[in-house]
C-alpha cells in the first residue's frame, strides 16, 4: 500500500508564503494601529516583498518540487502538485519585483496625519476663466469652439 504522506520542500514554498503570510499581517495590523503609525505597514510590505525576493536565490540552482507522493503512482515515479523550475523562478521574479516597485512607490514623504484637501492634482489641469489658458480640443482644432470647457463644471442656477 503507498503511504499517503507527502514531502514538503520549505525552501521551494518560501517565495509563495511570505507574500501571503505578509498580506495577513497587514491587514490585521492595518485595523488595529492608530493612523499616525499606518504609514509604517508600506515599509514593512516592502521588507516582507525584498525578504521573499532573497528567498528565491536557492532556486537558481533547478527544478525542485514539493507536495510528493512518495508511492508508486500510475507512472512509477513520485507525482508532485508544485515544482520550482526556472519558469517558476522567472515567473515569481517578475511579480515580486513588480510588488516591490508597488509598494516603494505608495510610501508617502508626507509627515503622518497631514490629508491633502480633495481635488489638489485635478485644479493644475483646469482652465481658470482669465488665466490665457486654452482647453486642449479649441487649441488642437481651432474651428471647433464649445463656448465652455468640459473642464469645468457647469454654473449652478
Amino acid at each position: 500500500m503507498p503511504s499517503l504522506v507527502q514531502s514538503v520542500d520549505w525552501t521551494a514554498l518560501t517565495p509563495v508564503v511570505i507574500p501571503a503570510a505578509l498580506a495577513v499581517v497587514v491587514l490585521v495590523a492595518d485595523l488595529f494601529l492608530p493612523r499616525e503609525r499606518r504609514p509604517l505597514l508600506g515599509w514593512l510590505t516592502a521588507a516582507g516583498f525584498l525578504a521573499a525576493g532573497l528567498t528565491l536565490i536557492p532556486l537558481r540552482d533547478g527544478h525542485r518540487s514539493t507536495f510528493c507522493e512518495t508511492g508508486g503512482g500510475r507512472s512509477g515515479g513520485a507525482q508532485c502538485s508544485y515544482a520550482a523550475d526556472h519558469f517558476t523562478l522567472v515567473v515569481q521574479v517578475l511579480v515580486l519585483g513588480g510588488a516591490l516597485l508597488t509598494a516603494l512607490l505608495s510610501l508617502t514623504t508626507e509627515p503622518a496625519g497631514t490629508v491633502k484637501p480633495a481635488g489638489t492634482a485635478a485644479k493644475v489641469a483646469v482652465p481658470r476663466p482669465g488665466s490665457g489658458v486654452v482647453p486642449f480640443a479649441e487649441k488642437t482644432f481651432p474651428g471647433l469652439h464649445t463656448g465652455k470647457s468640459a473642464l469645468r463644471p457647469p454654473n449652478p442656477v
